[in-house]
This record gives C-alpha cells, sequence and structure tokens, in this order.
C-alpha cells in the first residue's frame, strides 16, 4: 500500500476554502486534471454517500468516486470505486485546517497499485511522483479559487466602504 499527503498554504479562511471543497459534484472548477465532474446515481450533492464522476483531462480516462466519511466545514473522505487508474483500494481525504494569516488545505491519499511486482515497480519508479504532483496541482487549484474568492470580497468590502464615505 502506497501512502502519499501533500498540504499547502491558503491566504483565505477556512469559510472560504470549504464551500469550494463541500461542492463534491463541481471539483472540476479547480481541479486541473478534472475536465467534467457531476453528481451521479441520484446521491445527494454532499455529504456521506455522495457520488460522482470525474472525467480526466487526459479525455481517455475516468474515475467514479463516493463519500466515505465528512466533516463538516473541515474535510471529507473518499473512495474511488470505479475507473480506468492503475491503482486499487484508494481512499483520499480532502480537507482544509485552520493556520495563521489563513487556512492550509491538504489531500492524503492510501491506494495499492494494480498488476503485482509490476505494479509497484511502476509505484516506486512512476506513479507516486505523478500522483503527487497530480494532488499538488488540486491544491494549488484549490488555493488560487479560494484566494481569487477572498481577494473578490475584500474588494466588494473596500469598494462599498469607499462609495459610502
Amino acid at each position: 500500500m502506497s501512502h502519499i499527503r501533500v498540504e499547502l498554504p491558503i491566504a483565505a479562511p477556512t469559510e472560504t476554502v470549504w464551500p469550494l471543497l463541500a461542492d463534491f459534484g463541481a471539483i472540476d472548477v479547480f481541479n486541473p486534471s478534472v475536465s467534467k465532474s457531476r453528481v451521479i446515481n441520484g446521491s445527494p450533492a454532499s455529504g456521506v454517500g455522495s457520488e460522482r464522476q470525474c472525467d480526466l483531462s487526459d479525455g481517455r480516462n475516468w474515475i467514479r468516486e463516493r463519500v466515505v466519511e465528512w466533516n463538516e466545514g473541515r474535510s471529507y473522505a473518499v473512495d474511488i470505486y470505479e475507473g480506468t487508474m492503475p491503482i486499487e483500494g484508494i481512499r483520499t481525504y480532502l480537507g482544509v485546517t485552520p493556520a495563521d494569516g489563513g487556512s492550509r488545505g491538504f489531500m492524503d491519499m492510501t491506494y495499492t497499485p494494480k498488476f503485482g511486482l509490476a505494479g509497484r515497480l511502476l509505484d516506486a519508479l512512476v506513479l507516486k511522483t505523478m500522483m503527487r504532483r497530480t494532488m499538488t496541482g488540486v491544491l494549488r487549484g484549490l488555493r488560487d479559487m479560494a484566494e481569487t474568492e477572498e481577494g473578490g470580497a475584500k474588494d466588494t468590502v473596500q469598494r462599498s466602504l469607499s462609495q459610502a464615505a
């Protein structure tokens, strides 16, 4: 079993970051590896039991995920239960914690490579690095969107104060 954890500071409070994460069907808004995502199977839009399909940006691959844990305002865990990736038994935690001057986004993933010894070699040589890069890209996209939204909110407040004066 392989394990990867990635964290990234975000210059926005958790109250700005969490709604982006909690919109489970819309991860394509900030995840550069996903070209399209949507809630599937009539599942709820968020919370335990929510399911989504993510069509990956390479145009060939896709995954289906199900929320198995939900910590409102903080994090959730998803299992990838179907898809075209060369790994299985995938559990990913995605969340945000308060930090000085903003928050900290994190992704934590465990998985097992498919294809026995060949898969474990592929994981050690290439896959783990690719997964870390993908996870970093997700957190950077989340950070950029949250900081843009936070900046937009600050600009709106500044404009309102200026107009009132």
